[in-house]
């Protein structure tokens, strides 16, 4: 761990230490509901935490991955999609685990995994090049490397035992999804496991149903209404939406929907289901476990 991130935790402990409600509401720095409080509230506002943990990307980074520039939102939904992709990791493979975030943009994910660099050796790439920027200046543990919009990555086969990839899936068109689908099995080992989140059913009912929700994702209801026949249809559907970086090519990256059986058919050469879990980010991503075949 990086000596700055070390003195963070000393620091968090310190404060610990010095505060009887943080005492009565946690009982013991060694709390993970403390480790959440510290990475996700108590740094907004410490200066002592800020000084010594990871900077906090610039607002054009933050509306690029998440389209909002709430602090606090960054932190708190970047900490539940850690939680959910860390909760979701097979126990049993071998240390240390090569992980890799596709599509990391400025790590809002990422960057919580760093009281884990003995378990994780962490890597991330994004197309978005000012993304990349920032994670070499200011997530020292994070290996990170800036991509094309098309294969191959950086790295050689059967690289690593672990790679997730949030809110990348959800905004690739039908072919673009089946190239990088590959390209993931290239890059993990055996036996590896694939995370990735997808808009299913649930997420399609929503937009379906909800004009005001369709509205602030920026799909236009031209689209929308033209093409949403092809999800019952083809059980995929693909429409424009805005982007928050130059760098992504809008041909093949907008918003899409999947059913689960057009994904169990997209992935079955490559991968097999471990676990599907619908709404499993913010109730309106699904997330699905997959193990690497061959």
């Amino acid at each position: 761990m990086p000596p700055e991130l070390s003195d963070y935790i000393l620091r968090a402990v310190s404060l610990f230490n010095r505060s009887p409600e943080l005492q009565q509401r946690f009982g013991s720095p060694d709390d993970p509901a403390f480790f959440k409080f510290v990475d996700t509230e108590a740094i907004l506002y410490l200066r002592e935490l800020q000084e010594v943990g990871i900077p906090f990307p610039a607002s054009q980074e933050m509306l690029t991955v998440g389209g909002e520039t709430d602090l606090r939102l960054f932190l708190s939904i970047g900490y539940s999609c850690f939680d959910s992709i860390r909760k979701h990791i097979p126990p049993d493979l071998a240390l240390p685990i090569k992980i890799l975030d596709f599509g990391a943009g400025c790590a809002r994910t990422m960057r919580f995994f760093f009281r884990e660099t003995d378990t994780y050796e962490c890597y991330a790439c994004d197309v978005d090049q000012r993304a990349i920027a920032y994670l070499k200046e200011c997530v020292p543990f994070i290996e990170a490397e800036a991509t094309q919009n098309v294969p191959p990555l950086p790295y050689s086969s059967e690289f690593f035992a672990l790679v997730y990839s949030i809110s990348v899936f959800t905004h690739l068109d039908h072919g673009g999804f089946a190239v990088w689908i590959k390209e993931a099995h290239r890059v993990m080992k055996p036996g590896g496991v694939l995370l990735v989140t997808l808009h299913g059913e649930r997420a399609f009912d929503i937009v379906s149903n909800e004009p005001e929700r369709r509205r602030l994702i920026g799909i236009s209801e031209e689209e929308f209404n033209s093409r949403r026949q092809a999800f019952a249809t083809h059980g995929y559907l693909w429409m424009k939406q805005p982007v928050g970086s130059a760098d992504i090519d809008t041909s093949h990256f907008g918003i899409s929907f999947v059913s689960r059986r057009s994904f169990e058919d997209g992935i079955r050469p490559l991968f097999e289901i471990v676990e599907y879990v619908e709404g499993e980010i913010g109730g309106w991503q699904d997330l699905a476990v997959l193990g690497r075949k061959g």
